[in-house]
């Protein structure tokens, strides 16, 4: 079957496209969407402003323009965005494959096969990055096989401005390099021309400190300064997630996209791209090489990069995978000799049919308000003019267009303990050292910061959860409901752990381990969420619980490194098995070998079977780390005073006796260090816990008492300063002091 001429098909494609536009719209979320930068995508680019590295300029920009749609509410507006690239990719996929020498027919049946695939079709119903990023992606290996073809100047040129802007809205296009070594080979004179239009196409990124020198609504990094401008168009927060991937959690990453190749229609493209390999490496050896180096580097990108929504990572693989797919239909159906015209037509129906009928569930988002209930339920929560404080991206994203563009509770300021960013109205996300001016005291001193957002008052005894009908409105429209995407199942996992926090906090212990199980059930598969629950349940006192769960996920291969070391942990606090926790603290730090809490928990337990000179090393190893004084002593606090010291005991024969943890001389030295520091500046709150607490192992207490009573005449924390005051005046036999100080003397 020879090519056919695709002028003579544009009412067939268009209908093939307008069929997409009515699939995508259909299920395309019309709110902001719980996914991993929704809603701040959405707030970013509707106020203009800067999202997270690299700053995504040109989708910025571009999605803008679409507040202009006369056609509902801001989110869905921009989702529209989306859908429309996903389909111009589509249509651009069909364009390719014809220039490749696939049939026309064919190039519309593996292009509606592509549509189809379900981590394709979710990037059409929300907006997000990834479907501009495979849209300008095609649009470049379509400027360099129009090259190859025709050999005109022009095509070299627009090659480079496409691949630039490419780079430009997202750093994964760096893949698609070796298309422009296979582009080099001919008219090098022209290379200072093509140079020129792929400065022309990073220009876009001027967009950053030219917004950013402007007060803005929305701001991430502040890269109006060159050091900050160069950090954010390079991902410098991101790099450190990069080939950071734990082994088994490699594994498990190259067990699920193994899995995900026979799901319809893309175990039938797969079928014939091993056919199209062998025939593109025949007839186009430039794009055959181009297109493999581009995947396997891709590919091993996703399964290397420690995030948990790698598997959009994927998407440019799969959409490789559909053009080699179509020159092996191509030549499959040229093989036939019966049937020739109607087999085609089967085909194409059977993907659309059975497209859909699979991966709607998968795609639809179109009913979905769980990210602004949630949102509500988070604000509505916090007192007025006070600190927010979320762990994770879902409250982030919700949080910032509700209060950005929607202009609700602008009264607060949000915090990410997570990410260590701090913003407040303008958005203007800071460094860590943001955080420590005042966060944790004054303001917030008069709450109880909860863990994913929910913020209660502890004045007065008073707890304030969500209200009554908020809670009752989530629960009976989200709790009992199946969901495809980890997103919701995140969320709803998350208002379950929120109301069990609560419940136990009122002493409803009963209601509140009920939630917590609640919120297992919907996380059966995040492995995070689920050690999560089990920390919380430890804190509770429910250590057998959490061993429980820490070993049923264990069993399934699921766990990360953080579960290895929170079971060792919960092992050794609970009196069981030091040598299976020892092992399972060692591993983890394999995995992971520069983690400091896991170093951590395998110094305590060589410490416990008497290794002290593993322990040592394993210390040595944190220090090495992050040799920063404050985390060195809040580290050292963590391994000195968490836990009692144990006797010796000998009756039990299945472990070896613990040992003293640390010795009264390094206790002194801590000790040491925290008055040295005191010289240098006012210890904050956390730090003179730790002094007392030395204070009281060694002994020593004229210093500390000085320089409390200093703080306490500066009216620092009098509190809890006055209580410590007590017991010290007391130990080192001053009962007068402690006399003055119970009856509210200064």
């Amino acid at each position: 079957m020879n090519v056919i001429n695709y002028k003579s098909h544009r009412f067939l494609l268009a209908a093939l496209i307008l069929m997409f536009w009515m699939i995508y719209l259909w299920t395309t979320a019309e709110d902001v969407y719980p996914g991993a930068n929704h809603g701040e995508l959405i707030t970013a680019s509707a106020s203009l402003g800067i999202t997270h590295p690299t700053g995504y300029p040109i989708l910025t920009q571009t999605a803008h323009l679409a507040r202009l749609l006369p056609i509902g509410d801001i989110p869905y507006r921009m989702n529209i965005v989306a859908t429309t690239f996903t389909v111009l990719t589509i249509f651009l996929t069909a364009v390719i494959l014809v220039k490749l020498g696939v049939d026309f027919f064919a190039s519309l049946t593996v292009s509606a096969g592509f549509g189809l695939d379900f981590l394709f079709w979710q990037q059409a119903t929300a907006f997000e990055v990834y479907g501009m990023h495979v849209f300008l992606s095609s649009l470049f290996v379509l400027a360099v096989i129009s090259y190859w073809k025709t050999g005109k100047l022009s095509w070299m040129f627009f090659s480079y401005f496409m691949f630039s802007l490419t780079i430009a809205n997202h750093l994964l296009s760096i893949f698609l390099l070796p298309f422009l070594v296979f582009i080099q080979r001919k008219h090098l004179q022209a290379l200072f021309m093509s140079i020129l239009f792929g400065i022309l196409g990073l220009s876009s990124y001027l967009y950053l400190p030219l917004r950013a020198s402007k007060p803005l609504l929305f701001t991430w990094g502040h890269p109006d300064q060159c050091f900050n401008f160069l950090r954010h168009v390079s991902g410098t927060q991101f790099q450190k997630l990069m080939l950071h991937t734990p082994l088994n959690d490699f594994f498990h990453r190259l067990e699920l996209g193994y899995e995900s190749l026979f799901v319809f229609p893309r175990n039938l493209l797969i079928c014939f791209a091993v056919v199209g390999i062998i025939k593109l490496f025949k007839s186009s050896k430039r794009f055959f090489y181009g297109a493999l180096i581009s995947v396997l580097l891709s590919t091993f990108f996703a399964l290397t990069y420690q995030i948990h929504d790698f598997e959009v990572y994927f998407l440019p693989s799969i959409w490789f995978l559909a053009l080699f797919s179509g020159a092996g239909y191509h030549y499959v159906i040229n093989q036939l000799q019966y049937w020739r015209k109607s087999i085609p037509v089967i085909i194409l129906s059977l993907i659309v049919i059975f497209g859909i009928t699979v991966n709607y569930p998968l795609a639809d988002r179109s009913d979905l308000f769980i990210a602004r209930d949630y949102g509500k339920c988070l604000l509505v929560s916090a007192p007025p003019y006070t600190y927010l404080h979320y762990q994770g991206d879902n409250p982030m994203n919700i949080l910032s267009y509700l209060v950005c563009i929607e202009k609700q509770r602008e009264d607060i300021h949000l915090h990410d303990l997570n990410q260590n960013i701090s913003y407040s109205l303008p958005f203007a996300f800071a460094s860590e050292s943001t955080i420590h001016a005042g966060t944790y005291r004054g303001t917030a001193g008069d709450s109880t910061i909860y863990p994913h957002g929910i913020i209660y008052l502890k004045h007065q005894h008073l707890l304030q959860p969500p209200p009554a009908d908020l809670f009752t409105i989530f629960r009976s429209n989200y709790l009992n409901r199946e969901y495809a995407d980890p997103s919701c199942h995140e969320l709803v996992a998350e208002f379950c752990i929120n109301r069990a926090e609560f419940e136990c906090e009122r002493g409803s212990w009963n209601q509140g381990i009920h939630y917590y199980f609640e919120a297992l059930q919907h996380a059966s598969n995040l492995p995070e969420v689920r050690q999560y629950v089990a920390v919380l349940l430890s804190r509770r006192g429910k250590v057998e619980n959490a061993i429980h769960i820490e070993n049923s996920l264990l069993k399934t291969g699921l766990a990360p490194p953080d579960s290895l070391n929170n079971l060792a942990f919960h092992l050794f606090i609970s009196g069981k098995s030091y040598q299976k926790a020892l092992a399972l603290s060692e591993k983890a730090c394999r995995l992971d070998p520069n983690n400091c809490s896991y170093l951590q928990t395998a110094a305590r337990l060589s410490m416990s079977l008497g290794n002290l000179t593993k322990a040592e090393s394993l210390l040595n190893r944190c220090r090495t780390v992050n040799s920063h004084l404050s985390w060195e002593l809040e580290k050292l606090y963590q391994l000195t005073v968490t836990y009692p010291d144990h006797s010796m005991d000998v009756t039990s024969p299945d472990s070896l006796p613990e040992l003293v943890l640390f010795s009264n001389k390094l206790y002194q030295q801590l000790q040491a260090q925290l008055m040295f520091l005191s010289t240098q500046r006012e210890l904050n709150l956390h730090e003179m816990k730790m002094l007392y607490e030395c204070t009281q192992k060694t002994g020593i207490y004229p210093g500390c008492i000085q320089l409390f009573e200093k703080y306490f005449g500066n009216e620092s924390d009098v509190d809890s300063l006055r209580e410590w005051l007590i017991v010290l005046h007391e130990k080192a036999g001053n009962t007068v002091r402690s006399e003055m100080l119970r009856t509210g003397a200064k």
